[in-house]
């Protein structure tokens, strides 16, 4: 949740930047370059199985394999408690207080260029008053 809300504060500084630097895709083009950066760093720094990983030590991978053949390494499905969990007023006060902090949020975000435009739009008629 950290780097969502640091995210969105480093968006929304940088997009009025980058918007009176390259109009109004800029900070499309910018952010949207940044994600394909992200996500090639993030194929890079993982693999599909332990013996394909480059960051696993040897000990490591030879422990792995050593439980894979003793069969101590169980596969077993787990299936949360759902009936349980909805059974607990702190599930949903997280629930509600997520869906309310999430909506207020989207709402702000998406209101925020309507301000920004009458706010622009009143200081001018101020200045040529």
């Amino acid at each position: 949740m950290a780097g969502f809300q640091l995210g969105s504060a480093i968006g929304l500084t940088l997009s009025p930047i980058l918007m009176s630097q390259g109009g109004v895709g800029g900070p499309f083009i910018i952010f949207g370059l940044s994600g394909f950066l992200w996500v090639s760093v993030w194929v890079s720094a993982t693999s599909s199985t332990p013996e394909r990983s480059p960051q696993i030590t040897k000990y490591e991978l030879e422990y792995i394999q050593s439980k894979r053949k003793k069969g101590q390494m169980k596969t077993t499905k787990i299936i949360p408690p759902f009936r349980r969990l909805l059974s607990k007023l702190p599930t949903w006060s997280l629930i509600v207080a997520n869906s309310m902090h999430s909506w207020g949020f989207f709402v702000i975000l998406s209101w925020m260029p309507i301000y920004f435009k009458t706010i622009y739009h009143v200081d001018l008629r101020q200045a040529a008053c």
